[in-house]
């Protein structure tokens, strides 16, 4: 019995160190696909990346990657579909709502985005970035009103905001 017992503590401590190992290389490999992709090396970084999701599924940051790889290469199918890959593990993750909004306004589907961006500003209405996409989506739509709110709203957040300050401009001159 004692025998069986050391056994099985034996396998667990094996078994978490294996896990540990695992997770570290995860990390490592995730850490490069962020080099690639900061160096616009999108096919590579999607490798690390999808290396990433096949050691951990439950990665909603590889898989928010992927799809921002994905949308660098204009394949915005694709990257909408890994956008919600990530959603649909964290689905109150900004990052992956914004995307999701900037690949639909891409598409041309401005009500879409819209959706997108409000769920994420629903969850942290400080989101400069994403107040500030709100704005453009309206802006492409020719509603300069909602353009101009949400531009603003973008500046409340961050009065320096440089490219909520270059929409205002862009706007002035409509």
């Amino acid at each position: 019995m004692r025998r069986l017992k050391i056994g099985l503590l034996f396998i667990i401590a094996v078994l978490l160190l294996i896990q540990c190992v695992l997770a570290q290389n995860a990390d490592e490999i995730f850490n490069r696909g962020i080099e690639y992709y900061e160096k616009g090396d999108y096919s590579e970084a999607m490798k690390c990346f999808k290396n990433v999701v096949d050691m951990s599924s439950g990665d909603y940051e590889a898989f928010n990657y992927i799809g921002l790889c994905y949308e660098k290469q204009k394949n915005l199918k694709d990257a909408v579909k890994y956008y919600q890959k990530a959603l649909d593990i964290k689905s109150d993750y900004t990052y992956a709502l914004n995307n999701m909004g900037l690949a639909y306004m891409d598409m041309e589907k401005y009500e879409l985005a819209i959706n997108y961006f409000d769920k994420a500003i629903k969850i942290d209405p400080s989101l400069k970035v994403t107040l500030n996409n709100k704005g453009l989506a309206y802006y492409r739509m020719k509603k300069f009103n909602d353009s101009r709110t949400w531009f603003l709203k973008s500046l409340e957040a961050d009065p320096n905001y440089l490219l909520a300050l270059t929409n205002m401009a862009i706007l002035a001159d409509n």
